[in-house]
C-alpha cells in the first residue's frame, strides 16, 4: 500500500542527497515494502541484540507498554549516551509488542545522505530506519518542516519514531545530566494525529564499546560490570499535547521532564544498592 507524503523539493537538495533522499522517500512510501525491510532486518537486528545483551538487561515498568494501543503508531523519546541507546530501548517493544513493526530514527544528513557509502550503510544495516534526514544548515531548515510532515504520514498502527532530543551523545560521565533539548520533537508532535502515542524512556548502562558490549553478558555475573537499565514511562498522546497549546521546545521540554524523572528513579536505585 502506497502512503501519500509531501516530498522534499529536488531542486533544494545537494549533489548525493539527489540519489540518496528520493530512495528513502521510495522506501517509506511504501508500506509493506517497510513491512518486509523490518521483516528481515529489524527482526535480524532484534534477534541478535536480545541474544548478545539479555544477561545485562534491568526492564522497568514494561507494563506502561505491554497492553498499549497505538492506532496511529508511536514516538520513542530517551535520553542519548550511545551509539545503541536506541537499538536496545526497542529490542523489547519489538520482542514483546506489536508497537514496533515498522521504525525510523531521524538523523542528520551528513554520511547517510551525502554519500553513496552512508546511503548503503544505512540500506543494509538499519534496513533505511535512519530515515528521514535532517540538515543543519539554517538556510534549509524548511526542509525539517518537510520531514516531520513526512514521518506524521508513515504513523500508522505497528509504525515507530525513535529520537533523541539532545540531539547528539552526551559524553559527561554522569548518567543523570542531560544537554540541552531540541525543538525538533516538539514540531513532530505538533504534526502527528492526536491518536499518535509518545514513551518516554531512559537507557543507561550501554557504553560505546560494540566489542564490550556483546562480550560482557558472557562473562562471570561477578565480571560483567554494570547492568543495562531500561524505564519505560507512562505514554502520552500527541492529542493531549496538542492540547497544551505550547511552543515546539517547550512540548519537548514538557516531554523530556519525564525521562528526567526516570533518570531519577534510575539514581534511587543505584543509591539504594539495587546493583
Amino acid at each position: 500500500m502506497g502512503i501519500t507524503m509531501e516530498r522534499m523539493n529536488r531542486e533544494q537538495l545537494q549533489g548525493f542527497e539527489r540519489v540518496a533522499v528520493p530512495t528513502l522517500e521510495a522506501l517509506h512510501g511504501h508500506d509493506g515494502v517497510r513491512r518486509a525491510v523490518h521483516t528481515v532486518i529489524g527482526g535480524f537486528n532484534a534477534t541478535w541484540i536480545q541474544a548478545v545483551t539479555q544477561r545485562l538487561w534491568r526492564i522497568y515498568d514494561f507494563e506502561h507498554v505491554e497492553q498499549l494501543r497505538a492506532p496511529r503508531g508511536i514516538i520513542v523519546v530517551t535520553n542519548h549516551r550511545s551509539f545503541f541507546d536506541m537499538y536496545l530501548f526497542g529490542t523489547p517493544l519489538d520482542r514483546r509488542t506489536s508497537l514496533y513493526k515498522r521504525i525510523c530514527f531521524p538523523v542528520r544528513s551528513d554520511f547517510f545522505y551525502t554519500s553513496a557509502t552512508g546511503m548503503l550503510l544505512n540500506i543494509a544495516v538499519s534496513g533505511g530506519s535512519m530515515w528521514p534526514p535532517v540538515f543543519r544548515s539554517r538556510q534549509r531548515a524548511h526542509l525539517n518542516r518537510v520531514a516531520w510532515s513526512q514521518l506524521a504520514e508513515v504513523m500508522v498502527e505497528g509504525s515507530a519514531v525513535g529520537i533523541h532530543p539532545e540531539g547528539k551523545r552526551n559524553p559527561s560521565p554522569d548518567p543523570y545530566t542531560f544537554l540541552p533539548v531540541k525543538a525538533g520533537l516538539g514540531h513532530l508532535i505538533a504534526e502527528c494525529p492526536p491518536e499518535t502515542m509518545v514513551v518516554p524512556g531512559f537507557v543507561a548502562g550501554v557504553g560505546n564499546d560494540w566489542r564490550r558490549l556483546v562480550t560482557r553478558g558472557w562473562r562471570p555475573e561477578d565480571e560483567r560490570g554494570e547492568p543495562i537499565r531500561m524505564w519505560y514511562g507512562k505514554p502520552v498522546s500527541c492529542g493531549d499535547l496538542q492540547a497544551l497549546n505550547l511552543s515546539a521546545l517547550a512540548t519537548t521540554e514538557r516531554v523530556f521532564d519525564e525521562v528526567r524523572k526516570l533518570g531519577e528513579k534510575d539514581r534511587a536505585e543505584r543509591d539504594a544498592g539495587a546493583w
